[in-house]
Order: C-alpha cells, then sequence, then structure tokens
C-alpha cells in the first residue's frame, strides 16, 4: 500500500522521501541499541531486502514524477497505461521481497 502512495503525481516522492528517511532513523536508533554501528546494522537491512524494495520504491516515485509531467503535456491518458503496468511489475518486485524475507527469516538468517 506504501508503493501504491508513492505513484501519487507530487505527493508520491514526497511521501517516499518521508518514508525512507524514517526508515533510517529506526534502523539507527535499532543499532545503536544493540549497540552495533549504524552502518553495519543499515547494511545488513539493506543489502539482502533493501535493494529489492528501494527498487519497488524508486520506480514508483519515478513514473509519479512522468504522470504530473505527462499530465502537463496533456498526455496524462496514455501515461496511466504505463502506471498501471509498472503498479503490477513493483507489486511482483514487492511479492517477491516478501518471499524472500520470510524464507530469511524461516532459517534465521
Amino acid at each position: 500500500m506504501i508503493c501504491l502512495l508513492m505513484f501519487v503525481p507530487i505527493v508520491g516522492p514526497i511521501l517516499g522521501f518521508y518514508i525512507l528517511f524514517n526508515t533510517g532513523t529506526v534502523i539507527g536508533a535499532v543499532s545503536t541499541a544493540e549497540g552495533i554501528p549504524a552502518v553495519v546494522g543499515l547494511a545488513a537491512t539493506f543489502i539482502p531486502i533493501g535493494i529489492i524494495e528501494f527498487t519497488a520504491y524508486s520506480t514508483a516515485m519515478a513514473e509519479s514524477v512522468w504522470l504530473f509531467r505527462r499530465g502537463l503535456q496533456g498526455l496524462g491518458l496514455h501515461e496511466l497505461r504505463n502506471a498501471g503496468l509498472l503498479v503490477l511489475i513493483c507489486a511482483a518486485v514487492l511479492l517477491l521481497g516478501a518471499a524472500l524475507e520470510t524464507a530469511l527469516i524461516s532459517i534465521g538468517a
């Protein structure tokens, strides 16, 4: 649902950057509380799952910008078709990330 909100023109990228900032803040706080360097905590979180999620989120924010730009050019309806396709792609990527995260948790990694 969060990724879907990032597709909204103008509001999507602002919301996306806010979410990414808060995620980094929480990872830093948990790392500090556990006594490990924040960079290590970020790398441990980001490398396996974060790259997949970041790909979906950045795609959604980029399409948000394109929707706005194409709307100003009068081609908004054509771009909605592309947005629908990208929503499906992002959903598939996030589903893959969720499956990988579930597998990593179940094996105790």
